[in-house]
């Protein structure tokens, strides 16, 4: 149907959803009344225009067939329709057809309970649900334990039952009637609230006259006992019980608080105490490591210079073996400290595990060798992979070990031991490190309090001297930092044995607990360093996760990336003397490759399968991790629009090929002097712009952040180089990394170093004292401050003061 609406045309569509027999029309006609008639092929309808109603006869009503013939439809002149079908020809007058007007009456014939069928004398839950038909019932009772009931119903009409409509609402929940067929004449209702409703039902004939007369049933549904009106008055009286409760809680809870503010005075009084000593010890710890900075250092020259005499070997060695000790309790009460203000992060990272304890095991065969102690180490398995933080599974095992020596007297027996285990409470599988000696023992007494603070066990049967009590509450927090458990099993006169367990995998790790792993593809491992002191109150025993154990340690790393291995070897060829030379045969491994080994210079082919040159070097040019990575381009395009492109995306040099080897030796040499050259200026200029000492627009903004944040923490001396990445976003050895690609400083030497910078002017201008201008810059030692300023600047603080008063 089309009509006019606001001044354009709308389209009205009816079809089988309105009421008309079938979507398909075979023929089409009208009547003198104005009414269409059509035929489908499922019976015959007629639509009022005016009203928008069907009418649909079938062959209930008269017709040959339900379906027609296609275009067979005529109207005579005198108004006679005719229509062909499919079994013969359908003539009819229009006006002579008479509607039924019987009314047909409504029924409700059947009740169903939970899908059973509900019949007189029924009972549910001990009571009669119908004492009478359900069709002379004004009203039924369910209990909230029938969730689920439906009624059918039925209406008397003679002349075509089938074309009965239908149309129900349940008064309290439907919203509108519902209209149904003659062949549903059912209706199901779930999970009803409590309350009252009245379920009406009505019907239309075969002609649509409708019974405008419904059947009524009432449904009460009952509550639950916990809703009804007795459980709500309990409710009130229990709630007023509880004020009563909570009043008398209130008075009770002001006393106790007023008692237990006057016993947090005292522990707060008692805490302070305990701080100021705390503070005080590890103040004097931090005083101890300048000088014994001073020790260490001329010492570790001294061997270097006798390291063959004979003569002074043993007593040098004997005084770097303290020396050492000395540094590690020192280290210790710091880290102790630190684990009380909740500042250790754990630093994780893959390792493997079974030459690390080695290494540790061996670092006391000395010591056993001269007390004729059998110090034994067994491993059920030849490697295994572990994450774990180096320098504090160091401090554990060192503490064990150490405390086995302790007790265990000459001659005796140590033994260290790796094998895999579990626990009943956990699936997970467990690295357990076992240190078992035939010392002295511990009694059951003690063991309860073994890992307590402060607690020592005193005993007049030491072989070494007693510790500060520190050490395995230390190895057992710092093994709990890991998700770990530790153990101690041991009798008196037998021996003692404790028992490491760390979990394999990092599922317990956090992200930020985790920094760059090994990979034992590279042939990399753990490298432990010698001991060494630094101005940021903590060891140095980290490995170097990026730089291979090579005979050509210290060297320069040289990546190649080329599809073509036979250019990759000629390249490697002539540098693999003076570089350590690694090689990707596409731009995606030659990625990897560099995120994972940070090269000094990368040589790249421009044309390669999977990423080409130009999309490596933009990569790695807008990467903060490598975008100080000076990198040549190699490529057979000698063209000039070729070298501009490869340029714009970063590249520091651009070669053609056919190249020769000195060339490129050339270029590599003026770009890695021109970074060295670089990075000695950031040293010796007093104020530096990044922009200055940055290839890329990427390492400017990076060395900036790092100075803007150094210079926030100026004056904080105990601001430190785990701050400072923490605020960096990155990891430590990221940030270490591209601090020394870029400014030769490693990162507690370029923080020093911007301090540095920073006194100058103030010992310029300033009219402060030397040791207020140390602190004000992040010294907490004016001798440190002193020395390290001589070393940046030739001479001491106190001259160039004089100097420049002159």
């Amino acid at each position: 149907r089309v009509s006019e609406t606001h001044g354009g045309l709308e389209f009205i569509k009816y079809d089988k959803s309105a009421g008309a027999p079938d979507n398909s029309v075979y023929g089409l006609t009208s009547d003198r009344q104005g009414n269409i008639w059509f035929s489908t092929n499922n019976g015959l309808g007629r639509f009022d225009p005016g009203t928008e109603q069907f009418r649909n006869y079938y062959m209930s009503d008269g017709l040959q067939s339900n379906s027609f013939m296609w275009d067979a439809s005529f109207r005579h002149s005198d108004g006679q329709l005719f229509f062909g079908g499919v079994n013969g020809l359908n003539a009819f007058f229009p006006e002579d057809i008479i509607d039924n007007r019987d009314l047909p009456k409504v029924f409700i014939s059947k009740l169903i309970i939970n899908n059973q069928d509900v019949q007189i004398g029924d009972e549910f839950h001990g009571k009669v649900m119908l004492e009478k038909g359900i069709s002379y019932t004004d009203e039924i009772t369910l209990s909230h334990r029938d969730p689920i009931f439906s009624l059918e119903f039925t209406a008397m009409d003679n002349v075509n039952p089938l074309e009965v409509q239908y149309q129900y609402k349940l008064e309290g929940f439907d919203a509108d009637w519902i209209q149904i067929s003659a062949e549903e004449r059912s209706v199901r209702y779930t999970n009803l609230n409590a309350g009252s409703y009245v379920f009406h039902v009505k019907a239309s004939n075969s002609d649509g006259v409708w019974n405008e007369e419904p059947a009524t049933l009432g449904i009460i549904i009952l509550p639950p006992w916990w809703k009804t009106w007795w459980a709500i008055i309990m409710y009130v009286g229990i709630f007023a019980l509880l004020l009563i409760a909570f009043r008398k809680f209130i008075l009770v809870r002001a006393q106790l608080i007023h008692e237990a503010k006057m016993e947090h005075l005292e522990r707060e009084k008692t805490e302070e105490m305990y701080q100021m000593k705390l503070r005080f010890f590890t103040n004097i710890s931090h005083e101890f490591r300048t000088p014994l900075t001073l020790v260490l250092g001329p010492l570790q020259k001294i061997i270097n210079d006798l390291k063959n005499d004979q003569r002074f070997a043993k007593q040098i060695s004997t005084i770097r073996r303290n020396s050492d000790r000395l540094f590690r309790l020192i280290d210790q009460v710091i880290e102790f400290r630190r684990i009380e203000a909740n500042k250790v992060r754990l630093n994780a990272a893959r390792g493997e595990i079974v030459r690390f304890i080695g290494e540790l095991v061996d670092s006391f065969q000395e010591i056993a060798c001269q007390r004729s102690i059998i110090l034994d180490y067994h491993s059920d398995f030849d490697a295994c992979e572990l994450w774990f933080d180096e320098n504090k599974l160091d401090k554990i095992i060192y503490n064990l070990l150490s405390n086995a020596f302790k007790f265990t007297p000459d001659k005796g027996k140590i033994s260290v031991s790796l094998s895999m285990s579990s626990l009943p409470e956990s699936p997970q599988a467990f690295i357990e490190i076992s240190i078992e000696d035939n010392g002295i023992g511990i009694s059951e007494q003690d063991q309860e309090h073994i890992f307590d603070r402060y607690f020592r066990v005193d005993h007049p049967d030491s072989f070494v001297q007693t510790g500060s009590g520190i050490g395995l509450s230390l190895a057992k927090e710092l093994t709990e930092l890991h998700s770990g458990k530790i153990e101690v099993a041991s009798q008196l006169g037998k021996g003692t044995c404790f028992k490491v367990l760390l979990p394999l995998g990092k599922e317990h790790l956090s992200e930020d607990e985790i920094v760059d792993s090994l990979d034992s593809r590279t042939g990399q491992s753990f490298s432990l360093k010698q001991f060494a002191l630094t101005d940021e109150q903590e060891y140095i025993d980290k490995y170097d996760p990026l730089q291979p154990q090579l005979d050509h340690a210290g060297q320069p790393i040289l990546l190649i990336v080329d599809d073509d291995r036979e250019l990759r070897e000629f390249i490697k060829t002539n540098f693999s003397r003076d570089y350590i030379v690694i090689e990707a045969e596409n731009g995606n491994e030659g990625l990897a490759m560099a995120l994972k080994n940070n090269p000094d210079i990368i040589i790249s082919d421009i044309m390669m399968p999977v990423l080409d040159g130009i999309e490596l070097c933009r990569k790695l040019k807008t990467d903060i991790k490598t975008s100080h990575i000076p990198i040549i381009l190699l490529t057979a395009k000698a063209g000039i629009e070729s070298k501009i492109e490869g340029l714009d995306t970063g590249a520091d040099a651009y070669i053609a090929k056919p190249f020769t080897i000195k060339l490129i030796e050339v270029q590599i040499k003026n770009i890695l002097e021109n970074r060295k050259h670089l990075r000695k200026k950031f040293s010796k200029e007093l104020v530096l712009q990044p922009s200055e000492i940055a290839i890329t627009p990427i390492d400017a903004e990076f060395l900036q952040k790092a100075i803007d944040i150094v210079e926030k923490h100026m004056s904080d001396t105990e601001f430190s180089v785990d701050a400072f990445t923490r605020e960096m976003g990155m990891s430590r050895s990221r940030v270490h990394r591209k601090l020394r690609a870029l400014t030769s400083k490693s990162t507690s030497e370029f923080i020093r170093t911007i301090r540095l910078k920073r006194a100058v002017p103030l010992l310029e201008k300033s009219q402060l004292s030397i040791e207020e201008i140390a602190f004000a810059v992040g010294f907490n030692s004016t001798a440190y401050f002193t020395k390290c300023f001589k070393v940046q600047f030739g001479k001491p603080p106190s001259e160039y003061m004089k100097s420049f008063s002159r």
